[in-house]
């Protein structure tokens, strides 16, 4: 069901900004992100992890700490969800390196 709108929804997220209003713009990130990361888990497409992380990465642009602290620390778990799932995926050093981003980000939620 999600494979045919993930091509507009990363183009959203990747180009998007200069489009909506930046709240705006951090929940289409948000949702995207979700979106890539339901789908890479349940296909098994690990790209589409990594679609999501950058996705999430875009939202955290817009949902400062200081500015949107709720929708930050929220962003920060999908972040950290995506990691675990991309790091338990993985293998090796890349699996090493997801996986240690996923405890930075939770731990960045905790805050």
């Amino acid at each position: 069901i999600l494979e045919p709108i993930l091509p507009r929804l990363q183009n959203l997220a990747d180009h998007g900004s200069g489009n909506f209003s930046p709240p705006v713009y951090g929940s289409i990130c948000n949702a995207a992100g979700t979106a890539f990361a339901v789908f890479g888990d349940q296909s098994g497409k690990p790209e589409w992890l990594g679609h999501s992380t950058a996705a999430f990465q875009s939202a955290l642009y817009v949902y400062t700490r200081k500015d949107m602290p709720a929708q930050w620390a929220g962003t920060q778990n999908n972040l950290g969800n995506a990691l675990m799932t991309l790091g338990a995926r993985g293998e090796g050093e890349a699996a090493v390196i997801a996986l240690n981003g996923a405890g930075k980000a939770y731990e960045a939620a905790l805050e």
